[in-house]
């Protein structure tokens, strides 16, 4: 079986310590196997490795002047990345995209309130977002919606976006259309590639992350392979903490009044803006 054949063989079977043990093993033979060091790359991003994960992307641009684009697109998305860790742990603040609906300042206020475990007052704001937030109908792969939010109470009406090294919230309010590209590498089970039209701005490039924040202190350092489905972005799992209280981990879900859609299945949500007469997300819901 050839190496490729074989990484793959591990990938499928959700191996992702005996894929990375066998690309290591590798690239100490052909230390500037380029596909190679790519796939250890990816492997690094899946495992949130990420100081590990840019050390590759330094030596690939070194190996090769071809990798320099993916070179500064991963390392200003892992950028992102390290302020999203950072944000959720509370050690820094989230910045809104664009214009901030007042609505949007509870989900701020609430996201503070559970990085130092003061959870009743965190779904207190949350309840207090939601109220205000407009219940914004659309689309999703095509099949209508009265309203969408995310699974994960903390986010709700509100999508995680990554542009050009930084890690922002973009209120539903300030879009029209996201479409996703295909999933193609391993690197898109972390972050999905998608065109955004925002109201009034046009089109913009950026990244969302496929699975919830801080995934690795949810699973620990041990590989298994219940955590690798996590990391693959494969299965979602939800902790309760008070009623109605959702927190995600692994793959990220969406949530509307016909049903759930994991991220990874969506490739197009359009909203209608110009209804001026919308209902709150929590009238809806």
């Amino acid at each position: 079986m050839s190496y490729q054949a074989l990484i793959k063989e591990h990938l499928r079977a959700g191996k992702l310590h005996e894929c990375q043990t066998e690309v290591i093993t590798r690239l100490k033979q052909s230390p500037d196997d380029i596909e190679l060091r790519i796939c250890l790359f990816q492997l690094f991003c899946l495992t949130a490795q990420l100081d590990r994960a840019l050390d590759q992307l330094t030596t690939l641009a070194e190996l090769s002047d071809q990798t320099l684009a993916m070179k500064n697109t991963y390392q200003s998305i892992i950028q992102a990345e390290q302020t999203r860790q950072q944000v959720f742990t509370g050690q820094q603040t989230v910045t809104i995209f664009g214009n901030s609906p007042a609505w949007c300042e509870h989900y701020v206020n609430a996201l503070q309130h559970y990085c130092t475990n003061q959870l009743s007052q965190s779904q207190q704001a949350i309840a207090q977002g939601a109220e205000q937030a407009p219940a914004i109908a659309g689309k999703i792969n095509g099949e209508p919606f009265q309203w969408l939010a995310d699974a994960d109470v903390r986010l709700g009406p509100i999508l995680e976006i990554m542009i050009n090294g930084k890690y922002y919230w973009l209120p539903q309010s300030s879009i029209t259309q996201i479409k996703f590209e295909p999933i193609e590498d391993l690197r898109d089970l972390v972050w999905l590639p998608c065109h955004i039209t925002l109201v009034g701005l046009g089109e913009m490039i950026a990244f969302i992350p496929t699975r919830y924040p801080n995934l690795n202190s949810h699973l620990g350092k041990e590989y298994s392979a219940e955590n690798n489905q996590y990391l693959l972005a494969q299965v979602t799992d939800w902790q309760e903490p008070l009623p109605q209280f959702y927190i995600g981990n692994g793959l990220r879900t969406l949530l509307t009044d016909q049903g759930e859609y994991p991220v990874t299945q969506v490739t197009e949500i359009t909203f209608e803006q110009h209804n001026s007469d919308q209902k709150s997300i929590e009238q809806e819901t």
